[in-house]
C-alpha cells in the first residue's frame, strides 16, 4: 500500500469512528428518554413518597427488567406518535400477556407495570373506538386485582389510576352505578383520588343510590 493510499483511508477510519460515536450517543439518548418516560408513567415519585417504591431494594435483575420494559413502553409511545397504532397495541398486549404468564409460572409479577401497561392499552383502544375491547382489558385487570387482594395490592397508585380510568370509561358508556363502584375502589387504593367522588356525575349517582336504599327501607317497614 502506498503512502497516498494510506492517507486516503484515514478519513474513512475517522468517519467510521464518528458514526459509531453518533450511534452510541443516539442509543444513550434513547435509553435516557425511555427511563424518563417510564418513571413518569409509573408514577415513581408518587409511589416513592407513599413507600410503594424503593429503588434501593431492587435487585440487579429487576433493574434490567425494568429497563427493558421502559424501552418497550417508550417504543410503543413513539409508534403511536407516527400513527402505527396496531404495532403499539401489539407491544402493550405482549407486555401484559408476559406478565400474566409470569404469575402462572409462579414468578413475581410487577403489578405496577401491569397496571400501567393495561392503562396505556385501554387508552389506545378507546382512541380506536373499540369499547368492547377496552372493557375486556379492564375486566382482565379487575380480575387480577381480586385475585391478588391479599397481597396488599389495593394500596397502589398505579392500580388506582387504572380503576379511575375504568370508572370514567363506564360512565361514558352510561353504566353509572358500576362507574360509581369502580370510582370508590380507586379511592380505596389511593386516597389522593378522593376528589373524584366530588365530580357531579358521581355525586348524582351517590344520591340515586342513597335514595334507592331509603326507598327500600321504607318499603320493608311498611
Amino acid at each position: 500500500m502506498t503512502t497516498e493510499q494510506s492517507l486516503l483511508k484515514v478519513p474513512n477510519k475517522i468517519k467510521s469512528k464518528e458514526s459509531k460515536r453518533q450511534l452510541q450517543l443516539r442509543k444513550s439518548a434513547w435509553i435516557e428518554k425511555s427511563v424518563k418516560y417510564y418513571s413518569t408513567v409509573m408514577r415513581n415519585d408518587r409511589r416513592r413518597q407513599k413507600g410503594q417504591f424503593k429503588p434501593s431494594d431492587l435487585s440487579l435483575e429487576t433493574h434490567r427488567n425494568n429497563l427493558l420494559t421502559a424501552k418497550k413502553l417508550y417504543h410503543a409511545r413513539n409508534k403511536i406518535q407516527i400513527g402505527e397504532l396496531t404495532h403499539a397495541e401489539f407491544i402493550y398486549r405482549k407486555l401484559i400477556n408476559d406478565m400474566f404468564q409470569e404469575e402462572k409460572d409462579g414468578e413475581d409479577c410487577d403489578h405496577a407495570q401491569l397496571a400501567v401497561s393495561t392503562l396505556l392499552l385501554a387508552l389506545l383502544l378507546q382512541r380506536q373506538q373499540d369499547p368492547e375491547q377496552v372493557r375486556d382489558v379492564f375486566v382482565n385487570f379487575f380480575t387480577y386485582i381480586h385475585r391478588r387482594e391479599d397481597d396488599g395490592l389495593l394500596e397502589c397508585t398505579c392500580c388506582a389510576k387504572v380503576m379511575q380510568a375504568f370508572a370514567l370509561f363506564e360512565m361514558k358508556q352510561g353504566n353509572k352505578k358500576k362507574s360509581y363502584r369502580l370510582a370508590r375502589m380507586a379511592v380505596q387504593m389511593d386516597e389522593d383520588l378522593s376528589g373524584l367522588l366530588n365530580w357531579k356525575q358521581f355525586r348524582d349517582v351517590e344520591e340515586e343510590v342513597k335514595s334507592s336504599w331509603r326507598l327500600k327501607i321504607e318499603n320493608e317497614n311498611c
